[in-house]
């Protein structure tokens, strides 16, 4: 999470009160390799943010 908290405090104009704001609406949550986050036909109503590791997108 700390790699998100730099990124909110690096945008110019968000005070830290807003940048605190944001980071308490985000929850960390672990996947293990080849898990299906998200499957075809579905609607997404979460935003990630990828701290390490890769994702593989097909459209």
């Amino acid at each position: 999470m700390q790699k998100l908290a730099n990124f909110y405090h690096s945008i110019e104009g968000l005070s830290p009160k807003e940048a605190k704001y944001h980071l308490s609406k985000y929850e960390k949550v672990v996947y293990p390799k080849k898990t299906t986050i998200l499957k075809e036909g579905e609607v997404e109503n979460y935003l990630y943010f990828i701290d390490k590791g890769i994702v593989r997108l097909f459209f």
